[in-house]
């Protein structure tokens, strides 16, 4: 925890863009390396391989869902109304910072990914 909130400023400083390709590369890695991240899951919850390797999809796929959608709404950065010419109102998603998750045994890894993705 101490180290991602040392690192926490430069990971907002960091474009969405950038940070989207970053999440991306992490989907790439983990579908690459699903059969032993479902191996780890199997050891230590104790789910069936197959329930594993459902369970690292899932997380796969939340990976990426959020990528899309950061690309899809421009980094979620909405120019809100004005009462005048010289007011400029803008909404900005930010990363919300550090935090963690308690994930429940039977599916530790997508219900663990969800939160801290969008996060």
């Amino acid at each position: 925890m101490s180290a991602a909130a040392a690192f926490a400023d430069e990971w907002e400083a960091i474009p969405w863009s950038e940070r989207v390709a970053i999440m991306r590369k992490a989907a790439d890695l983990m579908e690459e390396r699903t059969p032993e991240l479902a191996a780890l899951v199997s050891y230590e919850v104790g789910k069936s391989r197959l329930e594993a390797l459902g369970g690292v999809a899932e997380a796969v796929e939340f990976l990426r869902y959020y990528s899309a959608q950061m690309e899809r709404h421009d980094g979620f950065v909405i120019e809100l109304g004005s009462l005048g010419p010289d007011e400029k109102n803008v909404s900005v998603l930010r990363p919300y910072g550090v935090w963690a998750v308690i994930s429940p045994f039977n599916f530790p890894m997508a219900l663990s990914a969800g939160p801290c993705i969008g996060a």
